[in-house]
């Protein structure tokens, strides 16, 4: 008389079938039977504990019996909603394979359309490296330093533009820089620039400096490139003249190299100025 096997819920790994030339025994086949009815009575449970619902319920053919579903399925989750995943302000995947850089170019924090390396940094404690073609910007607001929060790779090249929100200040003359790896390399930077317009001859200036020129001035409006290859700054801008006798607007350009070739540049830096300055800083990589 055939016997009745009972289903388990447990899961089963050991498999074993009689060899060829064993003596006729039913006892294996049925411990393999039972395994495998343990094992597929285990699965139908889990099943059942990833749906809330009975195993074998009917799927749902209505947006309204979808969103009940859905309901379900988060109700079995904990309560964790979708929303809460789709507002949550750090990615969540438990190995960290999703990453800012790896979701595309324009991708930031809130609703500025450029990344945010000081928002990123806050997050994650990591610098962010920006992929060929992504924007950041970052703020200056009334401050003397403020660090970029953006790593650099050895064979990198940024296009940038500085743009100083503040008119004019009297006797607030001085030269702006941008650390490399946020610190101050004392003369490790040769500076070259020429001005035009300020006496009506071009005029030369330079020297050297602590870190690469972005302004002389807090009234500039600067762009360039930056090459970390190269180890070389190329800035475009307009600046106002020293004097407040000879308040004239002036064009400049100015090659700043750092000289210092041991030194390996990890970090874009920090922008340091010799006054109290308000502008925002936009970089964007081009390789």
């Amino acid at each position: 008389m055939p016997k009745n096997l009972t289903p388990q819920d447990q899961w089963e790994t050991q498999f074993e079938v009689p060899l060829p030339g064993e003596p006729r025994n039913i006892g294996p086949l049925e411990t393999l039977f039972q395994r495998l009815l343990n094992r597929t009575e285990r699965l139908r449970s889990r099943i059942g504990d990833l749906l809330g619902l009975p195993w074998d319920a009917t799927p749902p053919d209505t947006l309204a019996g979808l969103h009940q579903r859905v309901g379900t399925l988060e109700a079995a989750q904990g309560g964790t909603t979708l929303q809460a995943h789709r507002s949550a302000p750090v990615l969540d995947h438990p190995d960290g394979s999703v990453t800012l850089p790896k979701l595309g170019a324009g991708l930031g924090y809130g609703s500025s359309p450029y990344l945010d390396p000081i928002a990123h940094y806050q997050a994650t404690g990591q610098e962010l490296r920006l992929e060929v073609g992504q924007v950041a910007a970052v703020a200056v607001n009334n401050v003397t330093t403020q660090p970029l929060r953006m790593a650099v790779g050895p064979d990198d090249v940024y296009e940038f533009v500085w743009v100083q929100q503040r008119g004019y200040v009297s006797g607030s003359g001085g030269i702006s820089l941008l650390l490399a790896n946020n610190t101050t390399y004392t003369d490790a930077f040769r500076e070259t620039s020429i001005y035009s317009g300020y006496s009506g001859s071009p005029i030369c200036g330079g020297g050297l400096r602590g870190g690469f020129v972005i302004s002389a001035t807090p009234d500039s409006v600067a762009s360039g490139v930056i090459s970390v290859p190269s180890r070389s700054m190329i800035r475009y801008g307009g600046e106002v003249g020293f004097s407040d006798v000879n308040f004239q607007p002036m064009k400049v350009v100015s090659t700043t190299f750092w000289t210092n070739n041991s030194i390996q540049w990890t970090s874009m830096g920090t922008l340091s100025f010799p006054y109290t300055a308000l502008g925002v800083f936009l970089v964007r990589r081009i390789r």
